[in-house]
């Protein structure tokens, strides 16, 4: 499955000194059907809501897989793409 982009809330250590981050998760764009980017192989943006799922996720640090930029395109889509 490809990478889901977060945004960091909290970060805690667990007793053991494991560190964690508390996320809320980008909730993915209604309209799948249509991706205005699959024509561009290497820039391979993705739709989402511009707003955040309200659950809190734990996410490992060792899960984080990169970094991306989000262009906010209308009140209620941003584009995200993987820096990584």
């Amino acid at each position: 499955s490809s990478p889901v982009p977060d945004s960091i809330q909290y970060i805690y250590a667990k007793p053991t000194g494991e560190l964690i981050f508390a996320v809320h998760k980008l909730l993915p764009h209604h309209d799948q059907t249509i991706n205005p980017f699959a024509m561009y192989p290497h820039f391979p943006a993705k739709m989402y809501l511009s707003n955040f799922s309200s659950q809190l996720e734990n996410v490992k640090v060792s899960w984080v897989f990169g970094h991306f930029a989000q262009w906010k395109v209308s009140s209620d889509t941003i584009v995200i793409l993987s820096l990584s």
